[in-house]
């Protein structure tokens, strides 16, 4: 077997079982020849320690931690780094990528022992997203900016998700700032398959459920008004439900169960042809907490892969893309259900206009928003020329 090109070190803090994210790009890596290493977090003791999947190697610490107690995780956390430390350590890499905030500190002090380049991945503004996590921490904002900013300059290069983002960083003071959304791979022309028991109207989202943020309360009161005004509506949920919700959304599944299904966590390879059974796919969050002004939506552009119409919230970066590429409707927050009803009744009413929204999605998806547009910047960032 021929020497690797370059030997990649990746570090993320969960156990790295799905990540649409990290797969492409360890992907991308190994195809252009290089070895690559995953240093992950078995939390919740889920995955195996070690094993071998897409070309790379992925270990992970065997430090559990509770579920809901987001202070108990922090006590954690020094055992989980010095796990992490000595892993890193003993691998000779060329290049290490640090996924989220949680792993910058562990990459600043190795740049500094084994002067490797390094890079820092954003997936969120961290800052703003500690404050919606840690009750009692919205009083240090800036503290928390400043020391975010810190951090993002110790890295030689920082890659980020979305336009927003970057402009954030580099006011920030980031030299060099990579853009590499996440957007999926391009899907074969041939159509998904249409997974359709019935002849319902069917709204549907597939993401992480939680409560307000995912914005499935508004679906399904949106849903409940198009069911009095008489339209065959089916509400089709699929996604990891977050602890802190699980009871409640067992509840509002059993008063709705005539109209609203849920389908549990969709694998990766049964996505499309999931989102592709959707009449529109629904991205309705609620922008309640501090980090909703960035990031765009991975569900939008899943639906613009399947050529599904998309109902979004104007709200983060998810309007300014729906608008943009012609791909659905917009709503507005606070949200009013009676119209966003009455927006919907129209689209139930115009294929056309719903085969329209589609096209313009999928064609956007051809054209701009797919991971080989982006893999080339991404493998440069890294050193290696292009994949094989």
């Amino acid at each position: 077997m021929p020497s690797p090109s370059k030997v990649v070190l990746m570090v993320i803090l969960d156990s790295y079982e799905h990540d649409p994210r990290l797969e492409k790009e360890i992907a991308s890596l190994v195809r252009a020849g290089c070895g690559v290493y995953v240093l992950g977090w078995n939390r919740f003791g889920t995955a195996p320690s070690e094993e071998e999947r897409g070309g790379a190697i992925i270990r992970r610490a065997e430090v559990r931690s509770p579920r809901g107690s987001r202070w108990r995780t922090l006590l954690r956390l020094p055992r989980l780094y010095a796990w992490l430390w000595r892993q890193a350590r003993a691998i000779d890499y060329d290049v290490i990528i640090c996924h989220e905030i949680y792993s910058w500190p562990l990459g600043w002090l190795l740049k500094l022992v084994k002067r490797r380049k390094t890079i820092f991945d954003a997936h969120e503004p961290y800052a703003e997203q500690i404050v919606g996590i840690l009750p009692g921490t919205g009083l240090f904002l800036g503290l928390l900016l400043r020391l975010e900013a810190l951090l993002a300059r110790r890295a030689d290069a920082l890659v980020t998700v979305s336009p927003r983002m970057v402009a954030r960083y580099r006011g920030m003071g980031i030299r060099r700032v990579v853009y590499v959304p996440n957007v999926p791979l391009l899907a074969p022309e041939t159509p998904p398959v249409r997974e359709r028991r019935d002849n319902d109207f069917v709204i549907g989202r597939v993401g992480v459920i939680s409560p307000r943020y995912s914005g499935v309360e508004a679906l399904v009161a949106v849903a409940e008004l198009l069911r009095e005004r008489g339209a065959p509506v089916k509400v089709v949920l699929g996604g990891p439900v977050t602890n802190a919700w699980d009871e409640e959304f067992r509840r509002l599944l059993r008063e709705c169960h005539d109209f609203v299904e849920y389908i549990g966590i969709v694998p990766v390879a049964r996505l499309r042809d999931v989102t592709a059974s959707f009449d529109v796919a629904a991205s309705l969050f609620e922008p309640v907490i501090p980090k909703a002004d960035y990031g765009y939506s991975t569900k939008i552009f899943d639906a613009m892969a399947a050529g599904v119409p998309v109902v979004s919230t104007r709200a983060a970066e998810d309007g300014l893309l729906v608008e943009e590429t012609g791909c659905g409707i917009v709503v507005e927050y606070p949200f009013d259900y009676g119209k966003i009803a009455d927006q919907l009744l129209v689209l139930g009413r115009e294929p056309e206009t719903r085969r329209r929204y589609g096209v313009n999605g999928r064609r956007a998806i051809e054209l701009r928003f797919n991971w080989s547009v982006y893999e080339a910047a991404f493998l440069s960032c890294v050193g290696v020329t292009e994949a094989r």
